[in-house]
């Protein structure tokens, strides 16, 4: 369980996020801010980089990835 502050309040987020891409720092930042903005805008974020993959693995155990890593097979 990772924890993270907002602007607003503390909240502890479940689930897990991996992006990985030509910068490892770029990288974890976008990790980061995926994780704090959620599943739908995460997404949406980081769709716009094509140079970055991500594995999301959501609180409810639904993996999602980009296309090219085929994640769709394997579940918790």
């Amino acid at each position: 369980m990772h924890t993270s502050l907002t602007p607003r309040r503390v909240i502890p987020l479940r689930g897990s996020v991996t992006i990985f891409g030509p910068s490892t720092e770029t990288a974890n930042r976008f990790s980061t801010s995926v994780m704090v903005l959620g599943k739908v805008v995460g997404l949406r974020l980081i769709k716009k980089y094509p140079q970055y993959n991500y594995i999301m693995i959501t609180d409810d155990g639904q993996i999602l990835s980009t296309r090219n890593l085929d994640m769709k097979k394997y579940r918790l």
